[in-house]
């Protein structure tokens, strides 16, 4: 966001493509790979616009692997992030969000063994969740399935969330996908969903499938 309002900014001096090259040059690469990785608009659809998430670039403080009350060892090992979400030129909230973390080598393929062991754990009662103002969470699993890349791991998460005296019942639509050390995930929520997080994850698998390992 903050560097497409400078490029819009500097437009007219023809400095937009140095500021460009010289915040590039600053990237680690591990930046550039979850730059590379991460779904473009035209990747989600016609009639979306990019957004990144508030935070959206930033490890520290911030989770990305939250199931069923589970503890993540893998997230200590991530060493850079981008989450954008998607909204409808039309109007109206985030409908989409895609996060890719970079890891130290073993991050990655350690964070899909844990999500595994975290479904086949769950528990079928309440857990507290760790992201900060959630309330107790029961979850139960059913699969996604598309053309992802190998050993991926596709969720639709049944979720009722006690938050005071009120019960919230929704669809949580997640797709997790590793290639190297690059983790991609693609949210929905909504059944509704579907086709569009199984089209976008698919999407997501053409990107990982070109980082060079």
């Amino acid at each position: 966001m903050r560097t497409l309002a400078v490029c819009a900014c500097l437009a007219l001096t023809g400095a937009c493509a140095s500021v460009a090259l010289a915040a590039a040059a600053k990237q680690t690469p591990a930046q550039r790979a979850v730059d590379r990785v991460v779904l473009r608009a035209s990747q989600v659809g016609p009639g979306t616009i990019t957004r990144e998430i508030p935070h959206g670039r930033e490890v520290a403080g911030v989770s990305t692997l939250d199931l069923c009350g589970q503890t993540f060892r893998s997230e200590k090992m991530r060493v850079a992030r981008v989450q954008l979400s998607w909204i409808r030129n039309t109007g109206g909230g985030p409908f989409l969000s895609n996060e890719v973390v970079a890891y130290k080598p073993g991050g990655a393929a350690m964070a899909m063994r844990e999500l595994r062991a975290a479904v086949r754990s769950c528990p079928k009662g309440f857990v507290k969740s760790a992201i900060p103002g959630a309330g107790m969470i029961k979850n139960q699993f059913d699969p996604i399935k598309g053309q992802f890349v190998p050993n991926s791991l596709g969720l639709i998460d049944h979720i009722t969330e006690k938050v005071g005296k009120k019960t919230l019942r929704f669809d949580s639509l997640l797709v997790y996908q590793v290639r190297g050390n690059v983790l991609s995930a693609v949210y929905g929520f909504g059944v509704v969903q579907l086709p569009l997080v199984v089209h976008t994850a698919a999407q997501s698998a053409k990107n990982l499938k070109k980082l060079r390992l």
